[in-house]
């Protein structure tokens, strides 16, 4: 996969640029209409870093943003709750994502794992 291929997977993995149900899809066709979609690599790179640093340092409720004057992409990033779950540190957590005129948006459980990364639950 090339790299931008690579980077909007990973960023799908952690953000809600859909409010579609990712299991029903067996492809990529719902994100034809998603933010996601129309974000650069710069864009991607600013909003992961933005989840990542939101679910690592805010408190519940706290909001965390990002922005690219360039592209006029923007986010934010919500951690709503903090529990334990099978010796993690799971959140869950509100996100928003805007780009080229699309918005969208969703509630998803992150957990970090091993390494530090944050992992998509659900």
């Amino acid at each position: 996969a090339s790299p931008m291929t690579t980077l909007r997977l990973a960023a799908l993995a952690v953000l809600a640029a859909a409010s579609v149900a990712v299991h029903a899809q067996s492809n990529m066709r719902f994100l034809k209409d998603a933010p996601i979609e129309k974000m650069t690599q710069e864009d991607l790179a600013l909003m992961l870093r933005n989840s990542n640093e939101a679910l690592t340092r805010n408190a519940d409720g706290e909001t965390s943003g990002w922005a690219n004057a360039k592209t006029g992409a923007s986010g934010t990033a919500t951690p709503l709750r903090s529990f334990t779950q099978k010796g993690m540190k799971c959140r869950e957590a509100q996100y928003t994502n805007h780009a080229a005129g699309l918005n969208g948006g969703g509630k998803f459980v992150l957990c970090r794992v091993a390494d530090g990364s944050w992992k998509l639950v659900s």
